[in-house]
Parts: C-alpha cells; structure tokens; sequence
C-alpha cells in the first residue's frame, strides 16, 4: 500500500499543494520503522536456557518519506520558493509537542502518529524541488481517533465502555474528568480487574463535596479539584485512575482450549452518584505504510 497523501496536525500535503513520491525511486517491499522488540532475558549459571522477562522497545516508531510540489492539471513538479520553504517549516517543525500524523490511503485513514517531524530539502542543479521529512513518533505504536464517553450514574449503576486496542493490558484515558453530584466518596470499579490481575484497583476519591469536579491527566495521573478548599486531596486520592482493559481468556469449546479476546470494560460506581467525561486514543500496532 502507497500513500500518496499525508495530513499533520490537521493540514493535508495535497491541502497546500504536494503529495508524496519517491525520489530513487526505491521499493524494496522491506522497511526498518524502529520499535525494534527486544526481549529481557536471562540464564542461570551453568544453564544452556534462556528464561524471558518480559520485552520492551529501545526506540519509537520512525520513517522517513519524501514530498514534491505537484500541479495536478499539468503533472509538473514544481520549485519549492523560500517562502513556501519557511512555511513548510512552519508548520512542520514548529511544534513544541508531539502532533498527529496520518496517512490518507485505505486502510490508514483511522491510525494516527504522534510524532515529529524534521525537514531536509532535496535539491536538484541549485533548486529545491522537494524535501524528506522524518518522523519520529512518542511511542512504539500508533493511536485510533480521539473518543469520548460520558454518563451520569447513580449510586451502584454501571456503565461500559468497549476496548478497541490492538493491544493487550491496561490503558489510561488522556482525560478524566468526573463530578461528585453530593458530597460523599468516589469509587468506580472495573469488574475486569480482578478477571485479569487478580487485583482490584478501585478509583477512589474521598472526602469530596456536592458539585466538585476532578480533572485526571492520564498521561501524567496528575489530578486537580475545581474546589480549592479539597486541602488534603493528595491523601484522598488513591492514584488508580479508571482504566480500560483488553486481555485474552480461553474459552473450552467441544473439548478444546480457544483463546478470546475480551474487550467490554463494565464499570460499577461503589460512591455518590458521579457525571463522567472521558476522553482517550486507544493503540494502533499498524506499521506506517511508506
């Protein structure tokens, strides 16, 4: 699959006048993107075995693709001017976090790259005619589009939210931001918990007063209260966010082990009645088709 359109923070190469190519002209059908896999291991004294620990990755995902300035009604590649060079830049390279990338082909249009992006142009007899951006994403995967969820539930009501990762394990919504509707203590409990730990890893807030509202960062579980008086909140505060979860379990069917995935995170609220807000990216393991 070839990408011939790419959008980054919301502007499409095609919008302001390039599409993807290849300058060499290589396809080699084999692509180094980083997130290399590598395996904890170790091996007792005097053993020819191996045990593993478990994997991590030793850097993000990264490419490398090139673009041109392309008029479709003549087909011509076109010289980039240093004013179009600086926005380029501009946009580009001028970001002080990690922005979306996205490829527009099929199959691609839904994972989304946080990621930067680097600018080097490719000249030809002392014109600039195109540039290679590099892409150096926040994490060894990609993300699905930006979901939301929200509810109001009472004192042991439920709600549920499906997992769509392509990942196994636990993931934290970007942000939490839930309201105590009478003062009393926040809990919420993930029945999957304990199916897929065997731990129970309630949220708790106590000591919360009618009306107030907590804001949870999921990246950093920094949390805040919009009640400046919630003095002791950092001891009020459990530190276990809600979660989603995604594992398998085997199933038995006719005499034989299946492996399912599950994925339907049923939330129970243990405290006062609450207003949820959620907002959160779930795990993409695509490669990046360039």
């Amino acid at each position: 699959m070839y990408a011939a359109n790419a959008e980054y923070n919301g502007i499409a190469l095609k919008d302001v006048g390039f599409i993807i190519a290849s300058f060499d002209g290589s396809s080699s059908g084999a692509m180094d993107v980083g997130a290399n896999i590598v395996w904890n291991t170790s091996k007792a004294i005097n053993s020819n075995r191996w045990n593993i620990h478990g994997k991590h990755c030793e850097e993000p995902l990264s490419t490398k693709f090139q673009i041109v300035k392309f008029d479709c009604p003549t087909h011509e590649v076109s010289e980039i001017s240093p004013y179009e060079q600086a926005y380029l830049k501009r946009i580009f390279e001028d970001a002080n976090t990690y922005k979306p990338l996205r490829f527009l082909c099929n199959g691609y249009e839904d994972i989304y790259y946080m990621c930067t992006l680097q600018i080097n142009w490719y000249q030809v007899g002392g014109t600039v005619i195109g540039a290679e951006l590099t892409v150096t994403c926040d994490s060894d995967h990609g993300y699905s589009p930006i979901q939301s969820f929200e509810a109001n539930v009472v004192t042991n009501g439920t709600f549920k939210i499906y997992d769509d990762s392509d990942k196994i394990g636990i993931s934290f919504p970007d942000l939490i931001e839930i309201q105590a509707v009478s003062a009393g203590d926040i809990i919420v409990k993930n029945d999957l918990d304990s199916l897929y730990s065997g731990q129970v890893k309630n949220m708790s807030i106590k000591n919360c007063s009618a009306g107030e509202t907590f804001i949870i960062n999921g990246k950093t579980l920094q949390i805040t209260s919009s009640n400046t008086s919630h003095k002791y909140l950092a001891d009020d505060y459990n530190n276990e966010p809600i979660h989603l979860v995604n594992y398998d379990k085997y199933s038995t069917i006719n005499n034989k082990e299946l492996v399912e995935q599950t994925r339907l995170n049923t939330f129970t609220n243990l405290g006062v009645p609450i207003k949820i807000n959620l907002a959160y990216r779930t795990e993409r393991l695509a490669v990046i088709p360039t």
